[in-house]
């Protein structure tokens, strides 16, 4: 049994607005040095930038700020991005072990209970919440509700397990299960994102019900040698409620019409929230172990994957393609492993009303482990050895792809030292 409280929050935010006592549109008002980028500024990003690029050093925009901004906890209060999430969450568990000549099995079932209690606001009193309080007034960004929207639920779910040694080689397997994921907490009630030039913006829905998956998977393994396994495998996951983007018309106080204006300007917002809909996942997991002499072998595994909502938008996350190649040495002291795993582009998520994506991409490893003594080992791990390159682009109906962002983390390599007392 388990059980698990858990609250998330932004309580209180202000934004920095100017501060009109001061000269803040003067531009001689600022300081008339700064400092430059070095040279190669994002030159690893494989792309042109302008050179000389300048900036205020951290002295320069402490000045700045303590002359022009304004930070008035009333006026400047950001309701857009308060929020609160507690989250109280229960689980049993009961299974059941069997056995007879030549099979085993199991059955089980896990009971999960979940209250939240979802605290966020708006600008006008939302119909679905347990509770509104407002109108509150002062903020510079309009007059705000504060919602809460308290949701229970319990779930059962099942489970089941066969293997049956068809061979004293090749043994088959199938499993059932049902599984439960909650949606993340920045989900139910994240912060309000938005845009006054394009009235668009993304933010999170406390109406999001929990992902139910169910699970059935049917494998075949042939173990040929000793260490050595061959092993084909399909599955199917039948999902409801799963977490997708979807749209929402809400109304903001539109600061930039606002000042232009000299009043209060409210405006009609496409707002990205998270949405349940329907969806399936299947595909086929090929495995292969082979050893080489006494130490060595190569290990390379398979997956595909299709998957897609029953509007037919892909799932985040699912690349259609993976695989792995690997080739190790191992011995009752020192260990090592050189990997090299691809996957294919997936869906990432959503900016604004976009939807974006990771291209394919891959990744070299290595580790190696030596045990000094039965207490003491030492093990270095590498990784992204090739210093791959993320790319994201953005897809929508009027412009088709779009580069959205690159990133290169770099080579990481973690040494561990590691000592065992019993």
């Amino acid at each position: 049994m388990r059980y698990a409280d858990h609250t998330r929050e932004n309580p209180f935010e202000v934004a920095q607005g100017p501060n009109f006592a001061s000269a803040w549109q003067n531009p001689a008002a600022y300081p008339t040095t700064y400092s430059n980028y070095p040279g190669d500024f994002g030159s690893s990003l494989g792309a042109t930038f302008p050179s000389n690029i300048w900036y205020y050093t951290p002295g320069q925009l402490a000045a700045i700020d303590a002359q022009f901004a304004n930070r008035n906890p009333v006026t400047r209060f950001y309701f857009n991005d308060i929020y609160k999430v507690n989250e109280k969450d229960g689980a049993a568990y009961l299974q059941a072990n069997f056995a007879g000549d030549r099979w085993s099995a199991n059955v089980g079932v896990r009971y999960v209970n979940t209250r939240e209690n979802i605290g966020y606001t708006s600008t006008a009193p939302d119909a679905s919440a347990t509770t509104v309080t407002g109108p509150i007034t002062g903020s510079a960004f309009g007059n705000y509700y504060w919602d809460t929207y308290q949701h229970s639920y319990g779930k059962l779910l099942p489970s089941a397990n066969f293997k049956f040694d068809m061979t004293d080689s090749l043994i088959a397997r199938f499993a059932f299960s049902q599984t439960m994921t909650r949606p993340d907490y920045s989900a139910l009630a994240g912060s309000v994102s938005a845009d006054d030039l394009t009235h668009t913006g993304s933010g999170g829905n406390p109406q999001l019900k929990p992902l139910i998956s169910t699970n059935f998977d049917a494998a075949l393994e042939w173990y040929f040698a000793p260490r050595g396994l061959l092993s084909a495998s399909v599955y199917n996951m039948q999902l409801t409620d799963y977490v997708n983007f979807g749209n929402q018309n809400r109304v903001f106080k539109d600061m930039q019409a606002s000042n232009a204006a000299g009043h209060d300007v409210f405006n009609t917002y496409l707002i990205s929230v998270p949405t349940n809909v329907g969806g399936n996942v299947k595909g086929v997991e090929l495995n292969y172990i082979q050893p080489i002499g006494k130490n060595f072998g190569v290990a390379a595994n398979y997956t595909y994957a299709d998957g897609h909502t029953d509007n037919g938008q892909p799932l985040s996350g699912t690349s259609k393609k993976t695989y792995n190649v690997s080739g190790y040495f191992e011995n009752d002291r020192f260990n090592a492993r050189l990997s090299y795993t691809y996957r294919s582009s997936f869906y990432a998520g959503v900016s604004r009303t976009d939807t974006f994506f990771q291209s394919g991409i891959g990744n070299l490893a290595l580790s190696v482990g030596y045990k000094l003594s039965d207490q003491l080992s030492l093990s270095l791990d590498a990784m992204n050895l090739n210093n791959p390159k993320l790319k994201y682009y953005t897809q929508n109906a009027a412009y088709g792809k779009q580069p959205y962002a690159f990133y290169t983390n770099g080579r990481q390599y973690y040494l561990t030292l590691r000592y065992k007392f019993f």
